[in-house]
């Protein structure tokens, strides 16, 4: 899966949350999370860790085609 960078940033952005905090939140290393940041694909794992940390639902993190 691939977490929209855009919509990643802004979550962490509302909340005031740093790259560092993601990895606290989370427990996914520091390589991981920027990965993530800059595009990488991710297991639905990952995203359901990033989302919940972020206090969203995985669906806005994404986009949904279809």
């Amino acid at each position: 899966m691939v977490i929209n960078s855009q919509k990643l940033m802004l979550t962490m952005a509302r909340r005031e949350m740093r790259a560092a905090d993601v990895v606290e939140e989370t427990g996914l290393s520091r390589s991981v999370v920027s990965a993530i940041i800059h595009g990488k694909n991710c297991k639905p794992v990952t995203l359901g860790k990033i989302a919940r940390a972020l206090g969203v639902e995985p669906e806005q993190l994404v986009d949904m085609e279809g």
